[in-house]
């Protein structure tokens, strides 16, 4: 079987497609994968490190706004459905399969138009603009949660699978974890970041708290993540720390690292919530004000208003994050409730069952 994934213009576009094409591989060494990602995307790295074949297309997303920009973005998207036409002639997929992002658009509309099956896994609650221009025309639309429906009408083709999440994350035992990384068991370990490039206020959040909270208490572990775009400036001006904190440019091991978490502080992009909910792990929730159509509020506070997270907006990070922090530390049973709260939004077999709509699909194909 081969499938040819296509998402891009972040790294939550592509951790779910690679989690699905980990679990393809697994369980068919015969099987064939290759991606498309976005000229120039820092994403596309996730996917030639694991040595996956990668097309591009040279294409950008639409301001909000009415601008100049938009016209180039046009112009762009009307050559990229060339360029994913040639992408799928020579790649020849049974299946093709999109995880959100606007490189999503062209490899797909042109997959329908040439009578390629088709899906499209919607990662997060409130459907990008990509699902809410296509999902009439796919063979089948693929939901995280069944509250994506509310923004919907008149759809039949879907299954609701919940969010897949890269090998690893549901193998960790806490105490495995907690042992490997050197934490003892009376601990309080904290775990900030802001994605794989890093969110300034966010930083600045994260670091007040280590200088403020972390580094006094000598109970409180404390790694926070930067991200690439911040790691320099920051550590360049950050003062010397005392071991049990510190700070780094980007979390390599995440599935030990969640597992092994007391509390995250993080974004709430949907796969960031999903490896949360695979660990089991407390979470701060800060979302992103800039992403489109705000979706990582949504996120969040689906979470939040059902006790699995808790949620403070960007704009009170200031006057809330180290008191928040503070109560959840002196509180156990609080947390404890939040972490078997968060479990009920992981599905264990989300990736299977994407896997197994893709085989469905596959056998549809018309030979």
């Amino acid at each position: 079987m081969r499938v040819l994934f296509a998402g891009g213009g972040t790294a939550g576009h592509v951790s779910p497609a690679i989690a699905i094409a980990e679990a393809l591989m697994k369980q068919d060494k015969r099987n064939e994968v290759a991606f498309v990602g976005r000229v120039g995307g820092e994403e596309n790295n996730a996917v030639t490190s694991r040595g996956y074949k990668l097309y591009t297309v040279n294409i950008k997303g639409f301001s909000r706004k009415i601008s100049v920009s938009n016209i180039k973005s046009a112009c762009l998207a009307f050559c990229a459905l060339e360029r994913a036409k040639r992408i799928i002639k020579d790649f020849s997929p049974d299946v093709i399969v999109g995880t959100g992002g606007y490189v999503c658009w062209p490899v797909l509309k042109s997959g329908i138009r040439l009578g390629i099956p088709t899906a499209l896994h919607e990662s997060n609650i409130y459907p990008g603009l990509v699902t809410r221009r296509l999902f009439r025309k796919l063979s089948i639309l693929l939901l995280n949660s069944d509250l994506s429906l509310e923004f919907l009408t008149d759809i039949n083709n879907y299954r609701v699978v919940g969010n897949p999440v890269r090998c690893g994350f549901e193998k960790e035992n806490r105490a495995v974890s907690r042992r490997s990384l050197g934490i003892k068991e009376n601990e309080f370990f904290i775990v900030s970041f802001g994605g794989s490039l890093g969110a300034q206020k966010l930083n600045t959040a994260a670091l007040a708290l280590m200088k403020s909270f972390s580094v006094r208490n000598k109970s409180v572990r404390h790694l926070h993540a930067t991200g690439t775009r911040y790691y320099e400036e920051i550590i360049k001006d950050f003062p010397t720390l005392p071991d049990r904190c510190s700070v780094t440019a980007y979390i390599d091991k995440m599935p030990s690292v969640l597992s092994a978490a007391d509390l995250v502080i993080s974004r709430s992009g949907a796969m960031t919530i999903t490896e949360i909910a695979a660990s089991g792990t407390v979470s701060i929730l800060i979302p992103s004000p800039t992403v489109a159509d705000n979706h990582q509020l949504k996120n969040a506070k689906a979470l939040s208003d059902a006790g699995a997270a808790v949620l403070i907006e960007e704009k009170d990070l200031e006057n809330k994050l180290i008191t928040t922090v503070h109560a959840l530390y002196e509180n156990r049973n609080e947390r404890e409730k939040i972490a078997a709260k968060v479990l009920e939004f992981h599905n264990p077999h989300a990736t299977e069952s994407i896997v197994n709509e893709i085989k469905a699909l596959a056998a549809k194909k018309p030979r």
